[in-house]
């Protein structure tokens, strides 16, 4: 959807643009998000920063 929307947005606004959405602004979703976040941090066997790329920071 925002990929759409972002070709949409292209022409009258004169350039590339490019729509993204923040899921972590989602009201609905921060339990989901803090419940992933819980159980990363609880992962001993993963390193940081495969903890990092799992949660979608890197």
């Amino acid at each position: 959807m925002t990929a759409s929307l972002s070709v949409w947005l292209d022409e009258p606004l004169g350039g590339d643009v490019d729509v993204r959405c923040d899921l972590d602004r989602v009201p609905a979703l921060s339990a989901a998000r803090e419940a992933l976040l819980a159980r990363l941090e609880a992962a001993s066997f993963a390193t940081p920063d495969e903890k990092r790329k799992l949660a979608g920071l890197g």
